[in-house]
């Protein structure tokens, strides 16, 4: 449902700027850095993604995380309507966060430990309005709608030791994988500037965005999970214009 309306935006944006004078289709992709903030609430508890699962000194919980960024790639396609004007659809695909929290105890018989494992992958689609003022001073801005989906899977790995009077052990493990996803759905705006390449049919870029993506539903069977999943993108990367005119 969100992806469709996400469609009839792009539409409407297209059939506003009138009929197509050139042929502008473009593709290209880069990389990027993401700081993802990573903070609200789960049922009614304060969410902080770099706290643990159990409550911590400040009640909030969380998911272990070392640091907010996301590393990742972001192909693109697009097509240029006018030499200020451009759609474009982006699909930012990082790669996954994995964080670990252990938990074990013993006594003179027996010892217990658990570990639990968090993969966090994050895809989010963009569809956006490009605009530059003015091709010569070589900067753009944009703004848009952002559909992101977050997956976790997680590890619960557990495992029991124990001996007997004749220094006998024993031990017995298991483990049980689970995975869930939440959806969330945000506006995105942004800047960037081009860089010098070779020819016309290609452009380099560096843009900056900021996107307002919040997460609103069930996760693992726990209602509100309302944390916010978009934040500050860093992004470089190339468009390559396979129709454009070389002279």
């Amino acid at each position: 449902m969100r992806l469709c309306v996400l469609m009839m935006v792009w539409t409407i944006l297209f059939l506003a700027t009138g009929s197509l004078a050139e042929t502008g289709f473009f593709v290209g992709g880069g990389g990027l850095i993401q700081m993802v903030p990573g903070n609200g609430s789960w049922d009614g508890v304060s969410f902080k993604v770099r706290e643990p699962l159990s409550t911590g000194e400040d009640g909030a919980v969380g998911f272990f995380w070392n640091d907010n960024f996301l590393l990742g790639v972001r192909p693109l396609v697009g097509y240029r309507l006018s030499d200020n004007l451009a759609l474009q659809a982006t699909y930012s695909l990082g790669i996954p966060k994995t964080s670990i929290q252990s938990y074990s105890e013993s006594n003179n018989t027996t010892y217990y430990s658990q570990s639990l494992t968090m993969d966090w992958s994050q895809g989010t689609t963009e569809l956006l309005a490009v605009y530059a003022p003015d091709a010569d001073l070589k900067y753009f801005v944009f703004g848009g709608l952002d559909l992101t989906r977050v997956k976790v899977d997680v590890t619960l790995t557990e495992s029991v030791g124990s001996g007997d009077q004749f220094g006998n052990e024993f031990f017995n493990g298991d483990f049980q994988v689970i995975s869930d996803d939440i959806d969330a759905m945000g506006l995105v705006v942004g800047a960037g500037i081009l860089v010098p390449s070779f020819g016309r049919h290609t452009e380099g870029f560096v843009s900056l965005q900021y996107s307002t993506a919040k997460t609103g539903d069930t996760l693992f069977g726990t209602e509100d999970f309302k944390v916010t999943v978009g934040g500050i993108a860093l992004q470089a990367g190339v468009r390559w214009f396979p129709f454009a005119s070389d002279e």
